[in-house]
């Protein structure tokens, strides 16, 4: 992933697994190809979080706790440190390669560049 500097996409997505996977996340892809900031697109583990905004930002919150200590060692223009840097779709809604299922991260970027862009102004 190239962005302003570059960033390690795939650390990103590992430590969200890692530290929510169990009970939070379902799927996860980082995004952000020339942006100050990565941002991460999650599904979450149980689809009852998208019902209210409240659901949906306690669940950002919570992400956002357990990722941070890992985004601390990071440098700057890699941290995720805005829960608004955190966006949650349905399960299974990103797209997915046909053969393997794996994520297609080039398209995330483009469904979410207008998101990103306002959010980078």
């Amino acid at each position: 992933m190239e962005m302003a500097l570059r960033c390690d996409a795939n650390s990103i997505e590992v430590d969200a697994l890692q530290c929510c996977g169990d009970d939070l996340i379902h799927a996860v892809v980082a995004i952000g190809v020339g942006r100050p900031s990565p941002a991460i697109v999650l599904e979450p583990k149980h689809d009852d979080v998208l019902e209210s905004t409240e659901k949906t930002r306690e669940l950002q919150l919570k992400v956002l706790q357990r990722i941070t200590p890992f985004h601390r060692r990071r440098y700057k223009h890699e941290r995720i440190e805005d829960v608004n840097l955190i966006f949650v779709v349905p399960q299974r809604s990103l797209p997915r390669t046909d053969t393997k299922g794996n994520i297609r991260r080039s398209k995330v970027e483009g469904q979410f560049k207008q998101k990103l862009d306002e959010m980078f102004k």
